[in-house]
């Protein structure tokens, strides 16, 4: 058995799909099958149960997959303590986040302070943040609701507070402050289902028994204040966004019957070996947004 093999039953159980696999390792459909039969008939066991079109692990082969799973995570960590040993340093580090609108201050930061690593980042909804935790595609992820995975080691960050931005000819100007039940009925301008404000928005308008009109959802939370001042809708906007920015501070409207929007947290796999530069990141980032640290 070849170390080969134990991948390529890893990937075909992953896209129960024999040629979805052998496109994704550029190898020919009939060569992965006949690799994966050949690993079937050293272990003496099926390991899989055609579903349609579709393969899927069969009991024996579930219990394969996770030791499988477990061997190739323990030799890439090993390669990466190895690395380090050498001298050579993991540099580039992926970071997913589903809050894109606390990220501008953290990676301007992060780079004038760390100018031999390179982070970079991309925005997706919860359950592809998971996806790319667990199968090391991101290093780390700053999310909002908490993941609660068993795989998933998960940090509080900080807590933060809810502000809505109206339009200017809103008849809501008129108070100093909003109760989450003026907000009933009203156009709003919201990140899809998955990204961490609509989901926390969700949690506080059912607490209150609110249901706002969702007029248009964009995974791009920069652009609803945009829409706002076009007088599409209104928009939540996070605390911590509006205390660093002039004009939303006098723009939005404090919600005054709820301290709650979000808990954001870091988070990583909990197997995945840390060099130190992963370390390095790690305590950035829980520096940067300590209650002590001053955001630039």
């Amino acid at each position: 058995m070849e170390l080969k093999h134990i991948k390529y039953f890893c990937l075909v159980a992953e896209t129960e799909n024999v040629t979805a696999a052998a496109e994704i390792i550029d190898v020919s459909q009939p060569y992965l099958t006949k690799k994966i039969k050949q690993l079937e008939g050293e272990l003496g066991v099926d390991l899989f149960d055609h579903v349609g079109r579709n393969i899927k692990l069969n009991q024996y082969g579930k219990s394969y997959y996770k030791h499988a799973k477990a061997v190739l995570e323990t030799l890439a960590n090993a390669h990466d303590e190895l690395n380090e040993l050498k001298g050579t340093m993991h540099t580039t580090f992926f970071l997913y986040t589903n809050v894109s609108l606390y990220m501008p201050g953290l990676l301007g930061a992060f780079r004038k302070q760390n100018p031999d690593l390179i982070l970079l980042q991309s925005s997706a909804h919860r359950e592809r943040i998971i996806e790319a935790l667990l199968e090391e595609e991101a290093d780390f992820a700053i999310c909002t609701p908490p993941i609660e995975h068993e795989n998933i080691e998960t940090q509080i960050l900080f807590k933060d507070t809810a502000f809505v931005l109206l339009p200017s000819d809103h008849p809501l100007q008129m108070k100093e402050s909003l109760l989450v039940s003026d907000l009933n009925n009203e156009n709003f301008i919201i990140t899809p289902v998955g990204y961490g404000m609509r989901d926390n928005m969700d949690l506080v308008f059912a607490s209150k028994g609110v249901y706002p009109r969702i007029v248009i959802e964009t995974a791009d939370s920069s652009l609803a204040p945009s829409y706002v001042n076009e007088g599409v809708g209104m928009a939540m906007i996070p605390g911590r966004v509006v205390y660093n920015n002039q004009h939303l501070i006098t723009e939005c409207k404090k919600l005054a019957d709820t301290d709650y929007l979000a808990d954001v947290c870091l988070n990583w796999k909990k197997s995945r070996f840390k060099t130190n530069n992963h370390q390095r990141l790690m305590d950035f980032m829980v520096n940067y947004y300590s209650p002590n640290a001053k955001e630039t």
